[in-house]
């Protein structure tokens, strides 16, 4: 009964360990995609590369209200400008994106002001 007690912690430490990753490889955020993690993909365009790692990202979340009757994709940026809707990620080359970054309906509207229903997608050149 005491050898359990004391392995106590040493199990616990252990599964907080493995819980958290234990160190190995970068971790990877559900609302960030970066370069690294683009190259392990065959993607051309940054459109391929969202599609790949992070396909919830093309799903139109916002709901149709009485002002504006059709879902609203995400608004695109790159590198600060706004450029369009989600087919303006076909234009943009994997290889040369540095960082993607999610960003939910809310905090789309809390950065960039209205018009953000469906949040909005971060690119971020090298």
């Amino acid at each position: 009964m005491k050898k359990s007690i004391a392995l106590l912690p040493l199990t616990l430490f252990l599964l907080g360990c493995a819980a958290g990753g234990g160190g190995s490889g970068p971790s990877r955020s559900s609302n960030t995609l970066l370069a690294e993690e683009i190259a392990e993909f065959p993607s051309v365009t940054a459109y391929e590369a969202v599609e790949q790692a992070r396909p919830r990202w093309l799903h139109i979340r916002s709901a149709p209200t009485t002002g504006s009757p059709m879902p609203t994709p995400p608004v695109v940026y790159l590198d600060g400008l706004r450029v369009g809707d989600l087919m303006e990620l076909r234009r943009i080359r994997a290889n040369v994106v540095e960082k993607m970054q999610f960003l939910s309906a809310s905090d789309a509207t809390n950065r960039f002001g209205t018009n953000h229903a469906g949040g909005a997608i971060l690119v971020t050149t090298r």
